[in-house]
Formats: C-alpha cells, sequence, structure tokens
C-alpha cells in the first residue's frame, strides 16, 4: 500500500525523470548540432558558387601583354582552390549525420553522431580555408591590374623623397625586380617588392620629416 502511495504521488517519477530529461537534453543538443553543421555547409556551398561566378567573370578579362603569365598562374590558383572546396563539401555532405535521434536512441547514437559531426567539420573547415585562397587570390587580380602602374608611382615617390644618389641604385633594383617578376608571371614576388617600397616610402616620409625639423631655424 505504501508503494502504491508513492507511486500514485510521484516518487517513482522523481527517480526516473531526472536521467530522462537528461536523455532529452542531450537528444536535443546532438539534432542542434546537426542542423547547425548542415546550415554551415550549405553557407559555404553559397559561398563558393559565388567566388565561381566572380571568377567567371573575371577571367574573361584576361590581359595580354606582361601581365597574362601573372593572371594565368593565379587563375591557376583560384581554379585549385574551388575544386578543393568542392572536394571537401563534398565529402563534408557524405559525412553528415542523420538526423532524428530522440531520448530513446541517444544512447546507442551519441558516440558514432559526435565522430560524424566532428569529421564535417574537418571537412567544411578545409573548404573554408581553400575558398579563403581563392578570395585573396581574387584580389590580388584586382592589384595586378594596377600593379605596373603602382610601381611606377612608388619608384617616382621613394626617389624623390631619398637623399639624391643615397638609394636611388636600391630603389631602381627593386623596381627591375618587380616588374621582372611580372614578366615571369610570378605575382606574388611583385606583390611583395610593392609591399616593400611602400615600407620604404614610409621610413623615408620619417626621415624627410627629421631632416626638415633638424634645419637650422626651424623649431
Amino acid at each position: 500500500a505504501v508503494l502504491s502511495t508513492l507511486i500514485a504521488g510521484g516518487w517513482y517519477g522523481f527517480v526516473e525523470y531526472p536521467e530522462q530529461r537528461a536523455r532529452e537534453a542531450l537528444a536535443s543538443e546532438l539534432s542542434n548540432a546537426i542542423i547547425a553543421g548542415k546550415s554551415e555547409i550549405d553557407l559555404t556551398i553559397d559561398q563558393r558558387a559565388r567566388l565561381s561566378q566572380q571568377w567567371q567573370k573575371v577571367s574573361k578579362l584576361r590581359p595580354e601583354g606582361e601581365l597574362a603569365s601573372a593572371f594565368d598562374q593565379i587563375g591557376n590558383r583560384i581554379e585549385s582552390g574551388l575544386a578543393t572546396a568542392e572536394r571537401q563539401l563534398e565529402a563534408a555532405m557524405s559525412a553528415a549525420p542523420l538526423n532524428g535521434i530522440t531520448a530513446e536512441t541517444v544512447a546507442t547514437r551519441e558516440s558514432f553522431t559526435r565522430e560524424k559531426l566532428n569529421l564535417q567539420r574537418q571537412y567544411v573547415s578545409a573548404g573554408k580555408r581553400a575558398l579563403n585562397d581563392v578570395e585573396q587570390a581574387l584580389s590580388d587580380l584586382t592589384q595586378l591590374e594596377q600593379l605596373p602602374a603602382t610601381l611606377a608611382l612608388l619608384r617616382d615617390e621613394a626617389t624623390a623623397l631619398a637623399i639624391p644618389g643615397a638609394i636611388d641604385a636600391d630603389i631602381e633594383r627593386d623596381y627591375a625586380a618587380a616588374t621582372s617578376a611580372l614578366r615571369r608571371g610570378d605575382p606574388a614576388a611583385a606583390l611583395a617588392t610593392s609591399e616593400a617600397l611602400k615600407t620604404l616610402i614610409e621610413s623615408l616620409e620619417t626621415e624627410y620629416r627629421i631632416r626638415i625639423v633638424s634645419r637650422p631655424g626651424e623649431l
């Protein structure tokens, strides 16, 4: 009679309820993770489609002359990145665990589901890294178009700021190295030299201000 009273009063449910709630919470956590993983795949697929469309438009603007080889090299990098992202996203979709986890099935499916989710995240991360490189390559193409004029401008600006004859040869050497890199299809080297010239100009501007302030009669 006492046991019947306890059960009727909820004592039996009180013992079992926390475990049931824990299973339900775990099932909900895994279900939400599965949904979030699918959403992340979809977003990355959209990103790849957007970048692919950008490349299709840009590829039609291939320049002639000294920039052609550099353009082709960056283009190869873009196509390789898009292909890598596609493979990784296909693998992520294959690795995606099935939803439908319930409190009754979570105990037997938890370990397998977490393994699949971790594998899926690895594939998506690899795809994102490839697409980040594609975005950088597309940005490099934008700079590439303007690079010859930019290099000439940087050379002239550095020469104007430097003490006459002091580093003119160094400036011309860097400029020649950058233009040579463009001609042989090495845009990365040309861009690196461009950045080096920008850094040199910043240094020369500082030295120029010091020279002005250090003149007799100047504050």
